[in-house]
């Protein structure tokens, strides 16, 4: 596991701009985009994919692939509400242990 620090306000500005318009195709296009640029800048990471931690509380690890499916669930769907909080969470709060950490494993 690396933690990419690098990308985090990338990653954070792609998820504020999807709150913004709530374009889940884009978010996920652009998301891909990164773990894409990571993939060329880290040696022997063929297998590798990008994930994320939602503050220093979240116990899961977020890969693309799971907020893609997570967003497609109709808008009253609990897992997909808390998911848009952790968006917000990351990008409206400026508290370090509420930040969006990005790992490549």
């Amino acid at each position: 596991m690396k933690s990419l620090a690098q990308y985090t306000y990338s990653c954070t500005n792609t998820i504020f701009k999807f709150l913004k318009n709530n374009d889940s195709n884009k978010l996920v296009s652009k998301l891909r985009e990164i773990e894409l640029h990571a993939k060329d800048s880290i040696p022997n990471s063929d297998e590798k994919s990008l994930w994320f931690k939602f503050g220093d509380y979240d116990t899961l690890s977020t890969t693309i692939q799971e907020i893609e499916h997570t967003l497609a669930m109709p808008i009253t769907n609990g897992n997909r509400q808390l998911l848009i909080e952790q968006f917000e969470m990351v990008t409206q709060d400026i508290e370090p242990s509420k930040e969006l950490r990005v790992f490549y494993s």
